[in-house]
């Protein structure tokens, strides 16, 4: 609400300058003609501060917005000024070594008002033709203003000030070019009024400064009724587009001020969204952090690289190694045994590379080392972790020592059973006891990993020990062992006594046997 009635405020203030600054023209011009010699003497020095003030203010304009066509506006408003500046400059009474300025009144004083009048409305005018034909850098803009001022001024002294009143009672028909040029100009910003928000209001000015100069022209005297509304319109003129202009940054300014706090309003959300995603990260991350942490599988996480970033309690406890001692290593350097590296570093920087579909998620199973130097067998699945950067890999590990060792029970038990299952149905296919004896034999020779093999059959009587089969590949062994077929073997206290006796004899170095 504030910001709307400052809008009305000002725009009501702009209404109210030309109704003001009208009725007093209106005024004067009711009354007749008369000399207002003082009046004119402080319109002159307000033309001349307004101008130049809008020279400044459009400049101001230009450089903030880096647009050329304000600054081409302000270099016109201050040759304007310049013109109107020395215009009002002879007025004063100057005495000692300024009092030259004031001697030459006669012939400056009514030189510079055809001159800035004519002057401004070019510079606005050619200003406007620059932009329309969108041009950006005119270095001889200002330069040719200054050129054209000086070949005016010395024109329009030679010209006399006023004539005999003639067409339309007319007397400074020199002026008349003056309401010519700025109905053109205010067309022309009419008209092209959406190319840029200053030329509606150069319209509205150019609109004042014709009926203005309109009145110069029936004024024939320097300081009559005539002159002196033409003075007032110029002075309406330049004040309409200087609220203009300060209306337009006051709204630029409220809507600066609007966007700012709309900014910082969604600065304040943003912060607040990213404290919580933040809480929600943090809460996510401990979380994560207490499952690994307290899992019983090994994890440890890698860069893109193979390098180990994490490294959790079950895996120290599976290799050995503080968390510390192995951030930063490479995982086959840390946790695979020096002959297996090379091969392992090689397989884990083409899954890492390629995201192995045959690999990621699924068990393998390696070779693994302790901080003793014990190797146990591990078994291990690498994932890809979610993330916009660098991709990191979790690996899971664990160990399957146990496990290994049961799987080779159960195969050794089973290999048994199979075995004996092969020697039952052997047995059951022969009827003759040498027969079977001869397969039983053979199959303990073909499933187990023996050099040499034999059945025996014991005498009770004669106390000997006969050898009644061999196996097919321990024959060559056998005459070298003194033990061929059939030969007789006696029984005295050594193992094969105990042997008979019903007790498992095992010697695993029969160099050291001494019988």
């Amino acid at each position: 609400m504030r910001e709307a009635s400052a809008r009305m405020k000002l725009s009501g203030s702009v209404l109210a300058t030309l109704l003001a600054l009208g009725l007093i023209g209106a005024g004067l011009l009711s009354i007749g003609r008369r000399d207002y010699p003082n009046l004119h003497t402080i319109l002159d020095t307000g033309m001349c501060l307004l101008s130049g003030i809008l020279a400044l203010l459009l400049w101001d304009i230009g450089a903030r917005t880096q647009h050329p066509f304000p600054r081409w506006l302000a270099i016109s408003f201050a040759t304007a000024a310049l013109s109107e500046f020395i215009h009002t400059l002879v007025t004063v009474e100057w005495i000692g070594l300024l009092a030259p300025i004031a001697e030459a009144q006669s012939i400056l004083r009514p030189a510079t008002w055809p001159v800035a009048g004519h002057v401004l409305p070019l510079g606005v005018a050619w200003s406007v033709w620059l932009l329309l034909r969108g041009r950006r850098r005119v270095p001889a803009f200002a330069p040719a203003l200054l050129i054209l001022s000086a070949l005016l001024f010395p024109v329009f002294f030679w010209l006399p000030r006023y004539t005999a009143p003639g067409w339309l009672d007319i007397s400074r028909p020199w002026l008349i070019g003056i309401p010519l040029l700025w109905a053109v100009v205010g067309w022309t910003c009419w008209r092209h009024r959406t190319v840029d928000r200053i030329l509606p209001m150069l319209a509205l000015m150019a609109g004042v400064l014709l009926l203005a100069h309109l009145s110069m022209l029936y004024s024939r005297a320097p300081h009559d009724t005539q002159a002196m509304v033409a003075h007032l319109g110029k002075v309406a003129g330049f004040l309409v587009l200087l609220l203009l202009l300060m209306q337009m940054a006051a709204g630029e300014m409220l809507e600066r001020i609007r966007t700012q706090q709309a900014l910082a309003q969604l600065n304040e959300e943003l912060e607040h969204r990213i404290a919580e995603r933040t809480q929600q990260l943090q809460t996510s991350y401990e979380r994560t952090h207490a499952i690994i942490d307290t899992a019983l599988d090994g994890s440890i996480v890698m860069d893109h690289a193979g390098r180990i970033t994490e490294f959790n309690p079950a895996a120290e406890q599976i290799f050995g190694y503080r968390r510390s001692d192995v951030l930063g290593q490479l995982l086959a350097d840390a946790i695979i045994p020096v002959a297996l590296r090379e091969q392992h570093r090689r397989g884990l920087a083409r899954y890492l590379a390629s995201g192995d579909a045959k690999v990621l998620g699924r068990r393998i199973e390696l070779t693994g080392l302790r901080i003793d130097g014990t190797q146990i067998p591990i078994e291990l699945s690498i994932n890809r972790m979610p993330g916009d950067g660098s991709p990191l890999f979790a690996g899971f590990l664990r160990d399957i020592s146990e496990r290994k060792q049961a799987e080779h029970k159960l195969q050794m038990q089973l290999a048994r059973l199979n075995l004996l299952d092969q020697i039952t149905r052997a047995i059951g296919q022969h009827q003759d006891l040498p027969s079977i004896l001869q397969v039983v034999v053979s199959t303990l020779e073909n499933e187990l990993p023996i050099d040499f093999g034999c059945i025996c059959l014991y005498d009770p009587v004669a106390k000997n020990l006969t050898v009644t089969s061999l196996g097919v590949h321990s024959a060559a062994l056998a005459l070298e062992l003194g033990m061929p077929e059939h030969v007789r073997i006696a029984i005295d206290q050594n193992g094969l006594a105990r042997c008979v006796g019903g007790q498992l004899v095992y010697e695993p170095d029969i160099d050291q046997v001494p019988f």
